[in-house]
């Protein structure tokens, strides 16, 4: 491999680490506040997925919550958004499933359902305006926001936060509007603490795999850095070791390097 191969390959995988990065801190955040002030909501495995009406593709909300009735709440988490058609007809896609994947991929017909769209605090005017117009005013009232802060704490110096805030409507579970609107902050020391991770059990998606990869497995693959020099098939013991089926992380590698 030329060291021009190696530097694109390092260029595309840290894109895609700035893309995701921050949708997985929140997801980590979020499962944070939940359990950290004991809510009776339970949390759904990261792959869990959803079967939209009247489509055949299965799509996966970035992190699934319910109660103990069958109320569920679809988060899916924009960093950056455009009142574009495809993020349109993602909203109204996912304002009219069908049903919810347990953990063995049967289906489960949600009692009643809503989607939070969180967002961060910049792009929040331009996304209430853009993207509630288009919804139909009877599925309006599934479809909340809320806004994330992403800031650097003054009295814990140098500690990152998140603080979240529902906006709009509010969702299906009361317990989760509540903690929502009351503003408490996030820190990652707090979830490094806890031991706060992601693990995919099977088929991650792949923006995942590759924070994965870039945080954990490019660093012990770096033999020489001077020169760079990268040995995918040293790493394969610590990619098999991260994932219950190694092979599918390899042959994303033997595909896209």
């Amino acid at each position: 491999m030329t060291e021009n191969e190696i530097e694109i390959i390092k260029e595309r995988l840290l894109d895609e680490f700035n893309r995701y990065r921050i949708n997985l801190e929140i997801i980590l955040a979020l499962r944070f506040l939940i359990k950290s002030n004991n809510l009776k909501i339970k949390i759904c495995p990261p792959e869990r997925k959803v079967i939209v009406t009247d489509s055949s593709p299965k799509k996966s909300p970035d992190l699934i919550i319910h109660d103990s009735t069958q109320n569920f709440v679809l988060n899916e988490i924009k960093t950056s958004i455009t009142s574009s058609s495809e993020n349109i007809t993602q909203i109204l896609d996912y304002l009219d499933i069908d049903s919810i994947l347990d953990d063995s991929g049967v289906s489960i017909i949600p009692n009643d359902y809503s989607l939070n769209l969180i967002v961060n605090m910049e792009s929040y005017d331009n996304i209430r305006n853009d993207l509630l117009n288009p919804i139909d005013n009877k599925l309006q009232d599934g479809f909340s926001i809320t806004i994330f802060i992403r800031s650097e704490s003054v009295p814990r110096r140098g500690m990152i936060y998140y603080l979240f805030e529902l906006r709009d409507n509010a969702t299906i579970l009361d317990e989760y509007n509540a903690l929502l609107s009351s503003r408490k902050k996030v820190y990652h020391v707090d979830i490094q603490i806890e031991g706060e991770q992601l693990y995919f059990t099977n088929d991650p998606p792949i923006q995942y795999t590759i924070i994965i990869l870039w945080t954990l497995i490019i660093p012990t693959i770096v033999r020489n850095e001077e020169n760079q020099e990268f040995s995918f098939e040293e790493s394969e013991r610590v990619i098999t070791n991260i994932f219950v089926d190694g092979m599918k992380i390899k042959s994303f590698l033997e595909k896209n390097g």
